[in-house]
């Protein structure tokens, strides 16, 4: 029985080290959203993430150089190309609304999402691009 409570207690200082959309967006003074993405609160970070959801479900992941010899890889496809994805598209793009506010490096990025590093850059690079493109309409 005590190693159960162990267990627990290590599960919930896991948890609380994992940064997590859902109690970011949960939190009613809307201050941890703007500390970690810049954006006011929930419903702005949400509203551009809508707006953006078509051309990311069919993104293909950047892989370094060898992507610029392929097809533009924000293109729609038919299916998505590529690996299936270790986050939800909405997690992807909290990653990359906060590596774009915070200092923080790949590594922190990667132990904070439970994901590898190389995963972090692949997410990180195909968002920019894809923001890059469909933002760029705006201005």
């Amino acid at each position: 029985m005590k190693k159960l409570e162990n267990l627990e207690k290590l599960n919930e200082i896991y948890k609380n080290q994992v940064l997590d959309l859902d109690q970011i967006k949960s939190n009613s003074n809307h201050k941890k959203m703007q500390y970690w993405t810049g954006f006011p609160n929930y419903e702005t970070f949400l509203a551009l993430f809508e707006f953006l959801e078509p051309c990311a479900q069919n993104m293909n992941y950047w892989r370094g150089n060898t992507t610029l010899r392929t097809e533009n890889f924000t293109k729609v496809y038919t299916n998505k190309p590529g690996q299936d994805r270790k986050k939800s598209l909405l997690d992807e793009f909290f990653l990359t609304m906060v590596r774009l506010k915070s200092p923080l490096l790949t590594e922190d990025l990667a132990q904070r999402f439970s994901i590898s590093t190389g995963t972090v850059s692949s997410i990180f690079s195909s968002w920019i691009n894809l923001m890059y493109s469909d933002l760029k309409l705006l201005c």
